[in-house]
């Protein structure tokens, strides 16, 4: 049989204890595990993509790092590939397919891996990941590419963090 009272004096001095270890920590917040510099990538402004037609992303980072050619990682750096984003480009129908593969491309043809995307109205529809689908190495870059039985021309837009290191996730450090 369990003693009542001491279940509730251990509980009360286990409480006590983690009090004190909070206290004594300090303020906390969090912070980034390694430098990571918030992206965005698509197509040339101004233009769309149309059925049959691939292109590749160019990309632009918040800070200023440059991209190869504007489109390819640079040395030293990986591309986490957070947000997709499809735009059918105008046109009233209410329903018309758009079909997009976005690629992790390297070298001058080769490919890695995709993601496809397909909707069946004029709405723009995408993707959000908690935990990044698509990481490019240093030289890899992003290529669109649309089906030809695709209906409409589309937009792609595609936003991720731009890292040293893959080991981004948040950590907690005692400031």
């Amino acid at each position: 049989m369990v003693n009542k009272r001491r279940v509730v004096i251990t509980s009360g001095v286990i409480a006590m204890l983690l009090a004190l270890a909070w206290a004594a920590a300090g303020p906390v917040r969090a912070t980034l595990g390694n430098t990571g510099v918030p992206v965005r990538c698509s197509e040339a402004p101004g233009t769309s993509i149309q059925p049959a037609e691939s292109r590749f992303l160019t990309c632009v980072a918040a800070d200023g790092t440059p991209f190869v050619d504007g489109q390819r990682v640079p040395n030293g750096r990986y591309l986490l590939v957070t947000d997709i984003m499809v735009i059918p480009d105008g046109g009233t129908d209410v329903n018309a397919l758009t079909d997009v593969t976005l690629y992790d491309a390297y070298g001058t043809s080769g490919r890695a891996y995709s993601l496809r995307l397909r909707g069946t109205t004029t709405a723009a529809y995408g993707q959000h990941f908690t935990t990044p689908y698509m990481v490019l190495p240093a030289g890899h870059r992003l290529e669109a590419s649309t089906a030809w039985f695709a209906e409409k021309w589309v937009f792609v837009r595609v936003s991720g963090l731009l890292v040293t290191n893959v080991n981004y996730l948040p950590l907690v450090s005692n400031r």
